[in-house]
């Protein structure tokens, strides 16, 4: 792979990575626009359009995949995108999402695992639900090896109650999104060991649960099953509204100007 920076007249970088003996981009700055261009066939497969941040090839055992960061205006509105590109003999626009920067130090994780959309997590295949924090910082990365990425997910039981709230705080591989260290509690303020592979196994052949990953299981015995308990314990909240704004809580109401 072959790495290369365009310097725009006003300053604008883009960041180029890219197999050299079958791939050739080229910017054209009269127009504002980046070709790709496939050497086997000589052809153009993608002319992008306006503010690039990079474009980043990454080979996996299915795909040759290209990685782009556009920035556009929207109608006085900046808007900036993570898009995932796949050359199956034209390129194959995969997936777009929103992101927070077209630098590539701002989203890549690993070669095959990025930052978009609301504090979610791309591994070129599938999208993780937005966490609470996800810890980039290079000085807290330092603590582990590439592979493991610290985060912290917020766990409520909607169908029951969503006013008891636990963070939890564990290290994942942010390529297969595995969790692969000790979970922190807030709530429980603890440290809970993940579950063997033999124990997993054990509460499938009992029926109490049906699934096979080690961190899943984990969090449903350990962390929410607490916070059904804890329901148990403890009334529903009240407060000025029943269930919405429409509502009002009569009886509360009449706390206030009860002589």
């Amino acid at each position: 792979m072959v790495e290369r920076i365009i310097k725009e007249i006003d300053g604008h970088s883009i960041y180029l990575k890219y197999d050299q003996d079958n791939y050739d981009i080229e910017y054209v700055e009269l127009y504002q626009k980046t070709i790709l261009r496939r050497l086997a066939d000589d052809k153009i497969i993608r002319i992008f359009d306006g503010k690039i941040g990079f474009i980043v090839q990454c080979n996996t055992d299915k795909y040759i995949n290209f990685l782009v960061t556009t920035k556009r205006n929207d109608y006085g509105r900046e808007v900036i995108e993570f898009e995932h590109y796949v050359d199956s003999g034209h390129l194959m626009k995969m997936r777009v999402f929103p992101c927070s920067s077209t630098e590539l130090s701002a989203l890549r994780l690993t070669d095959r695992s990025y930052l978009v959309g609301d504090n979610c997590i791309y591994n070129l295949e599938k999208k993780t639900e937005s966490f609470k924090n996800i810890y980039h910082d290079q000085s807290i990365r330092d603590y582990f090896d590439e592979n493991v990425l610290l985060v912290s997910e917020e766990r409520n039981i909607f169908s029951f109650r969503d006013d008891l709230i636990d963070t939890i705080t564990y290290g994942m591989n942010p390529e297969t999104f595995e969790i692969v260290t000790p979970i922190w509690s807030d709530l429980q303020q603890r440290l809970i060991r993940l579950y063997s592979k033999e124990k997993v196994v054990q509460l499938n052949e009992e029926g109490k649960i049906y699934g096979t990953d080690v961190g899943t299981v984990t969090i449903c015995f350990e962390v929410d099953q607490y916070l059904y308990l804890l329901a148990g314990y403890f009334d529903q909240p009240v407060g000025v509204y029943l269930d919405d704004e429409c509502n009002i809580n009569k009886e509360f109401m009449k706390k206030f100007v009860e002589k």
